[in-house]
């Protein structure tokens, strides 16, 4: 996007004489930055973009002949260049593979706190989906503003529960938990209000579930919503013996995943999540002490502990954007995160590892405030002292 000399200037990366002597440039030569402006190229607005695909579609429909006698069932689809239709996911060429099978016994959960438009993409991704689910209940965790009336005027055949406060996300993943159970749900979707899934990621879950009643707990691979074809989360391996948590495949390409290949993991990203009813009956529901991070990881090793598998597939997919709620540079990110990770660190494991694994989590998350771009360094740092003081002082829900 920047051309050097055209419409910016280029430095080696961490070179910090080459950047002076960029800025340098710009002091002698005051005229140059009027030349850069000028060689940069107005992005086009999204009315424009929308009305160059429309041309788009109108060309294609124009060039489209009378429809002809069919061959086996199947007719000519014309393919836009650059783009593929994937065969068997949902792509025009694979018209038997679209229809719509509503899941009868999948209740979707979608919790909200200030972001109503995410939420009602995350909706549409459901209602849309080719195996959409029986009812999506929306819970609305206090959030204090218009949420509950856009949400209300925006979305049909959505129940919306308000709560009156942020009782975090555990807990109001839990109302809405209980209200689906109590209508009869047997599989419950759990699904942020920054998600969107792809139209056949319930179906894949559930097939995954139904081939075996071992299997409690069913993520998709989550990828990024800032770049869609890298890996944000294959599923969580935790250590007991270390208490170091971390996303498997984060970075890879999406590609470099074997197809069909479901894999047994400590736990799913609670971003999405199909849990079958009987996981609730025999381990209970998320620990609402957690207020906000880890109540995912705990409450899959709690399954584990009573008999339930939890299995992550490459063949289901979902869109994340992630720190939309609480910010991606927020300081109460890395407080939750220090607290929390200490309280599953200290119950995960053995009572003699104990002192080695709260050291290491101190490290861990001690080396992220100070090497993360993602962490302001001196707020983040109070909140890591605050969060290992709460811990220690067994101080826990909100911050």
């Amino acid at each position: 996007m920047v051309r050097h000399d055209h419409n910016g200037l280029l430095f080696a990366p961490g070179d910090a004489d080459a950047l002076a002597a960029q800025i340098r440039r710009l002091l002698d030569e005051p005229a140059r930055l009027d030349a850069l402006r000028a060689g940069i190229v107005r992005p086009i607005s999204i009315d424009e973009d929308a009305m160059r695909l429309r041309e788009i579609y109108q060309s294609l429909a124009a060039a489209r002949k009378p429809a002809g006698p069919k061959t086996h069932g199947t007719e000519q689809v014309p393919v836009v260049p650059g783009f593929r239709l994937r065969q068997g996911s949902g792509g025009l060429a694979d018209a038997s593979a679209t229809a719509v099978r509503p899941a009868s016994d999948v209740f979707a959960v979608v919790l909200n706190y200030r972001t109503p438009e995410q939420t009602c993409i995350a909706v549409g991704s459901l209602q849309t989906s080719r195996t959409p689910p029986a009812a999506i209940e929306v819970v609305d965790n206090g959030s204090g503003d218009d949420s509950v009336a856009a949400l209300r005027r925006s979305l049909r055949g959505v129940r919306i529960m308000a709560l009156t406060g942020n009782a975090g996300f555990p807990a109001g993943c839990n109302a809405g938990i209980r209200s689906a159970l109590e209508r009869g749900a047997e599989h419950v979707l759990l699904v942020n209000s920054d998600v969107v899934l792809a139209p056949d990621a319930i179906e894949r879950l559930l097939t995954i579930m139904n081939a075996d009643p071992e299997v409690g707990i069913a993520g998709p691979v989550v990828l990024s919503r800032d770049e869609p074809d890298r890996i944000a989360s294959a599923g969580i391996a935790f250590s007991a013996e270390t208490g170091r948590m971390r996303h498997r495949n984060v970075g890879a390409r999406i590609d470099s995943l074997v197809p069909q290949w479901s894999h047994s993991v400590d736990a799913v990203s609670g971003c999405v999540m199909l849990i079958r009813r009987q996981v609730f009956e025999r381990a209970g529901f998320f620990d609402e002490a957690y207020f906000f991070s880890f109540e995912d990881v705990e409450f899959c090793l709690r399954a584990r502990r009573v008999g339930f598998r939890t299995v992550c597939t490459p063949d289901a997919i979902a869109y994340h954007e992630g720190g939309r709620t609480i910010g991606r540079r927020s300081a109460r990110r890395v407080y939750f995160a220090t607290r929390n990770h200490l309280r599953l660190a200290t119950a995960a494991g053995s009572r003699a590892g104990r002192p080695l694994r709260t050291g290491l989590v101190l490290g861990l998350n001690a080396a992220y405030v100070l090497v993360s771009p993602e962490a302001p360094l001196v707020g983040g740092a109070a909140a890591f002292v605050r969060g290992a003081w709460h811990h220690f002082s067994g101080r826990y829900g909100a911050d």
